[in-house]
């Protein structure tokens, strides 16, 4: 079961690349730089660690530097997207996708019971209540607002509408999601159900991914920076470190 699911996820992140990078790229070329995605992925810790970088260094390759942010931009949007909205990847390529994610599979087959205990930790505590986490995550969320609104009214209000827009497209229950959408419209929200391991931590990074696009590597990294230290301050952040979500 854990290796249907690890190959699902692969190639769902494999495609959602490839979507993104035809946005900018024609097809021959982009089934080239996925190439280039597959030894970075297996080189990153997650599909969102390094994601700028890579991105980069494609734009590099094919001459594309003046259109570095849209591919980045089309790449994290691909990666929020529906299965169903992505294009098909190279011929050949799930193929050689599943026999690659199979194989790394078998090679760690620890990874399926970390899996597995993660999932059913977090099960156990879907009905718990104002986490240290979350509210954590609330004051990490709400400084970065503040910061970005600094940085810029009009970038504030377009930071609040992908935030919201992440959260709708991610695969969490509909209380996850909304006890999130409420906190971004009205700064304050009640807390009714707990996050598996992950899984606010996989938010941060679509955010800092967006972040550094939009406000340059620099400025969004320091803003990531400043909020922490607001975090940590925190009550709550003394209970549940905000370094923990990076």
């Amino acid at each position: 079961m854990q290796n249907k699911s690890g190959t699902s996820e692969s190639l769902r992140q494999r495609r959602a690349v490839y979507h993104g990078l035809c946005s900018v790229l024609s097809e021959e070329d982009a089934a080239t730089a996925l190439d280039m995605w597959t030894e970075h992925s297996k080189a990153s810790q997650s599909v969102f660690s390094g994601l700028n970088m890579y991105v980069r260094e494609v734009c590099t390759k094919f001459g594309k530097t003046d259109v570095q942010r849209e591919m980045a931009q089309a790449i994290n949007r691909a990666l929020m997207a529906k299965p169903a909205d992505l294009i098909a990847l190279p011929t050949g390529e799930a193929v050689e996708a599943i026999v690659v994610d199979e194989v790394a599979v078998k090679a760690v087959p620890e990874r399926a019971a970390v899996a597995t205990a993660v999932v059913t930790n977090g099960a156990a505590s879907e009905g718990a209540n104002n986490t240290p986490e979350f509210q954590t995550f609330k004051i990490l969320i709400l400084a970065l607002f503040e910061l970005v609104d600094q940085h810029s009214a009009t970038t504030g209000l377009e930071f609040r509408d992908f935030v919201k827009d992440v959260v709708t497209h991610l695969p969490w229950s509909e209380a996850q999601q909304e006890q999130l959408v409420v906190l971004v419209d009205t700064g304050s929200t009640i807390q009714t159900r707990a996050y598996r391991a992950g899984q606010l931590k996989a938010l941060l990074g679509h955010i800092k991914s967006w972040l550094a696009d939009n406000m340059g590597g620099a400025a969004g990294a320091l803003a990531i920076e400043q909020a922490m230290a607001v975090a940590a301050k925190s009550v709550f952040g003394q209970e549940y470190a905000p370094k923990s979500f990076l």
